[in-house]
């Protein structure tokens, strides 16, 4: 295992669509912890606050760049079903 603060790191991990996703946050409130997998090949990543912060906001950014979202295809509500927005082109780019 790798350990060097602040990150620790055991494992990777690629996912596939229809991945169950599970999020529980500890009693203590310190950290949510993101499970992806079914029961008995998971994997789990715990992340504080400030860090599921980041991961939000990027992944959210990773999202639009997946899907080919643009900010003129995002109804009055927010949102653009993810069932429209996967019929788009896909490209890559690098997310910051």
């Amino acid at each position: 295992m790798f350990n060097q603060p602040p990150v620790t790191i055991g494992t990777w991990a690629l996912t596939s669509p229809g991945c169950p996703v599970r999020v529980t946050v500890d009693e203590s409130r310190q950290f949510a912890t993101v499970i992806l997998g079914p029961d008995n090949r998971e994997i789990e990543i715990s992340l504080d606050a400030e860090t599921l912060a980041a991961v939000l906001h990027r992944g959210s950014a990773a999202l639009d760049q997946l899907i080919g979202r643009t900010p003129t295809d995002i109804d009055r509500s927010g949102t653009v079903p993810l069932s429209d927005a996967f019929t788009k082109p896909r490209g890559r780019e690098h997310i910051t």
